[in-house]
């Protein structure tokens, strides 16, 4: 686990006000993704999803992983991810950069070929929803890269496209983040697509929001 929940006699106010608010405050929560979902820095983030909903957090992505099968290292994905998951109340698919850079075709929308980020999306939810029938899933869609022409917004579509097929809940990071090419050297590392704590703690931002209330429809 990677945040401590408070207990119930141990709540800050800022916590007792979520909890009347949210219906997903003090929920297990298992996330998945590529090295945004789970480099050190990213606890960053989780930290304050825990602070303010106190969720407990427990993360299972790893660096260099898509949705899509990779030739080169067929069990670097989130649908491995997801087999090997435990049970929680709530799920977060944390897309990253690398269907995108490792060339995975983003495809159909109802695609179940799972070299494709489509069908690893749609599979990824067929395990946690059977894994939990009684579990929220929700969507995060790729962050901005800088560095390189930017050109995941056609994946990032695709993501959201799949998603609303699936009536899945989407946090859409890619456009509300407010990072631009100006900025992104303060809240990106050098390589300008890799967050830094400060860029976590910005996303931590929105991310509560939208797990606060994330049918709220202002995302």
């Amino acid at each position: 686990m990677d945040t401590f929940a408070s207990t119930e006699d141990n709540l800050s106010p800022e916590q007792q006000i979520f909890k009347h608010i949210s219906p997903n405050f003090a929920k297990s929560v298992g996330v998945f993704g590529g090295s945004l979902s789970a480099m050190e820095a990213s606890k960053t983030a989780k930290n304050i999803w825990s602070e303010k909903l106190n969720l407990k957090v427990f993360t299972y992505g790893r660096g260099g992983a898509g949705f899509g099968i990779q030739e080169a290292n067929p069990q670097n994905n989130m649908v491995v991810q997801a087999e090997g998951a435990g049970v929680h109340d709530i799920y977060i698919l944390w897309a990253s950069t690398n269907d995108h850079s490792k060339k995975i075709s983003v495809g159909e929308i109802r695609s179940n070929d799972l070299y494709t980020q489509a069908g690893g999306i749609r599979k990824s939810v067929e395990i946690l929803q059977t894994k939990n029938p009684d579990a929220k899933i929700y969507f995060f869609t790729s962050l901005p890269m800088f560095k390189t022409e930017n050109t995941l917004e056609e994946y990032v579509k695709g993501q959201k496209a799949v998603c609303a097929d699936l009536h899945i809940p989407v946090l859409d990071q890619f456009y509300v983040c407010g990072f631009n090419q100006w900025n992104a050297p303060y809240f990106y590392r050098e390589d300008l697509k890799h967050l830094t704590e400060k860029g976590y703690e910005r996303i931590a931002e929105m991310q509560v929001a939208f797990l606060a209330n994330p049918l709220s429809g202002n995302f």
